[in-house]
């Protein structure tokens, strides 16, 4: 099944830059219906599952079915095996829905089948298939509490580890972390911190790639270049009367056991009010260049005249996490290979 969902905005064929993001499994694919809901205009949605009855509750630009022989209809049970056949059934339909675009992020899930076997198949199938003119790609992937069993974790360890080979970047949040800096919230405000901060870091990527009404532009080439074969790499979201102060609480949202200062470099994105001064907009990346101490900045930055504060929003790559280092080995020895 791939069919298109009336109703939904396609302003994503006005601009330049064509980007898709694309949910796979149960959390990809809550994370596409969440953004479809929020009134995402700027890139195509697309959500991807072998469970009939989820995609059934979804809204996307897209639905696409996979495995209807091999699953019939259902979850994959956690296994990977599985979930790549159920892919690989599917796999000319899925590639031809998701077209060619320049920029593709996939959002999931590690630990289930679809996530850890599902993703990386169909990543490395698009690879395969483009070689060169494969698209920029960014995976942003959610980890598992580490008490939910050794099996997750092993899925984890297996996707991940090949999700990084194929990706240019990924993005990792911990649930670890999330508990850790929200645990003593309701767990539904927790939960909700979470869901809230990929929805908006996509809203974000997307939206500080179009060129229009920007007082400081960061284009694709910007990104692209930011992230190609990077590694790993973490999100964040602030806001604050200062523009520091905001970039500074978007790096402290970061959801990864990850030092600033490992950064091989940053995407920032600021948008501000009309009342900031320049001095002020110029504290974000100096910010970064002086307490972070890292070089290569990509900077933009956009005039809202409906902030009452500076909403800032930080990408950070080529950074050091213990917990990656654990399930997979050195990343940067990996991506050599």
């Amino acid at each position: 099944m791939a069919s298109s969902r009336a109703g939904l905005p396609t302003r994503f064929e006005e601009i330049p830059t064509k980007i898709t993001v694309l949910g796979v499994g149960g959390a990809g694919i809550k994370a596409i219906d969440s953004l479809a809901r929020s009134g995402m205009e700027l890139a195509k949605l697309v959500a991807l599952d072998s469970d009939l009855n989820a995609l059934r509750q979804v809204k996307a630009h897209e639905i696409i079915q996979v495995g209807e022989n091999t699953l019939r209809g259902r979850g994959s049970g956690g296994d990977i095996s599985l979930a790549q056949k159920a892919v690989d059934e599917d796999l000319d339909k899925v590639i031809r829905t998701l077209d060619v675009c320049d920029l593709l992020i996939a959002v999931a899930g590690l630990g289930g089948g679809m996530g850890s076997g599902g993703l990386p198949y169909l990543l490395r199938a698009i690879r395969d298939q483009y070689g060169d003119k494969a698209p920029a790609m960014i995976s942003i992937v959610t980890i598992p509490f580490r008490y939910e069993g050794q099996t997750k974790m092993k899925n984890v360890q297996s996707g991940l580890r090949e999700i990084v080979v194929v990706n240019d970047s990924v993005v990792v949040n911990m649930n670890d972390v999330l508990l850790e800096k929200f645990g003593e919230m309701p767990a539904q405000v927790a939960y909700s911190r979470m869901d809230n901060i990929l929805k908006m870091a996509i809203n974000y990527i997307v939206e500080m790639l179009d060129p229009r009404d920007t007082l400081q532009r960061l284009d694709f080439p910007d990104l692209k270049g930011m992230i190609e074969r990077s590694g790993i790499g973490f999100i964040g979201i602030g806001s604050h009367r200062s523009v520091r102060k905001a970039v500074e609480s978007a790096i402290d949202t970061r959801l990864l056991d990850a030092e600033p200062t490992s950064a091989s470099g940053y995407l920032l994105y600021i948008k501000i009010p009309p009342t900031a001064s320049l001095s002020e907009v110029i504290d974000g990346p100096r910010l970064i260049t002086e307490k972070y101490d890292v070089e290569r900045i990509s900077f933009g930055a956009r005039l809202n005249p409906m902030l009452r504060t500076p909403e800032s929003f930080v990408y950070a790559t080529g950074v050091d996490s213990p917990f990656v280092k654990e399930m997979i080995g050195d990343v940067k020895e990996l991506l050599r290979e």
